[in-house]
């Protein structure tokens, strides 16, 4: 775990020009019960895997860690392969699933969420501007609302690397994402940029996003 940590970080995120304040997020890692991986095994992988991206996580900048996955998809499948879940396929919980909730109470980093939603612009008015993400077939559509947006000059929408601006009412996006065979977390920043200062607003959707770039 450590080794792919640091193998991301120096290697591949250094090449790509990618700079060491963007985090890593771990989206799938796992360990599956099954024949000839007991749910002793599980348990430890899972305490091992978690414990070292706990330990390094300042190293290398990683903010987010997933477990893959929480129930099985068959548990009397001979492949392993259907087995990664913290719950067998009737909701029964491994060993592993408790030692995951005690883990991620004691490890989490509990702060305020960032805003979706702007207490309005500046001069005292309480109007609210709300940011508003969709998913559409070859991405996501982002979106600028609210009472407050009639004071609101310009947006740039943000989303897994991409940009797209936008200076006229109403303020939205449509922004093509590289295509994924299964759902993906997309986070998605807006900056609203009003007369006299600019607010960032911020929101995730999980998203399919489609091979196809027809119509």
């Amino acid at each position: 775990m450590v080794n792919a940590l640091s193998q991301l970080r120096k290697c591949f995120m250094h090449e790509a020009g990618i700079p060491e304040t963007v985090p890593i997020h771990v989206e799938e890692n796992g360990y599956p019960t099954g024949p000839g991986r007991s749910d002793g095994d599980q348990l430890a992988a899972l305490e091992s895997m978690l414990g070292a991206v706990n330990t390094y996580r300042a190293n290398y900048n990683t903010t987010d860690y997933f477990w893959f996955d929480l129930r099985d998809a068959d548990t009397s499948s001979p492949n392993f392969q259907q087995q990664y879940g913290l719950l067998r396929d009737d909701y029964a919980p491994k060993p592993a699933f408790d030692a995951y909730r005690k883990l991620v109470d004691a490890l989490s980093l509990r702060a305020k969420p960032p805003p979706a939603v702007s207490p309005g612009p500046p001069g005292g008015h309480s109007a609210p501007v709300l940011l508003r993400v969709s998913c559409y077939g070859r991405g996501v559509l982002a979106q600028v609302r609210g009472a407050g947006s009639g004071r609101v000059r310009s947006v740039t929408f943000h989303a897994n690397g991409r940009a797209a601006s936008d200076h006229h009412r109403p303020f939205g996006r449509r922004i093509p994402l590289h295509p994924s065979d299964r759902p993906v977390r997309v986070r998605v920043r807006a900056d609203v940029r009003f007369p006299s200062r600019t607010v960032v607003l911020r929101r995730a959707v999980r998203c399919r996003i489609s091979d196809s770039w027809g119509g």
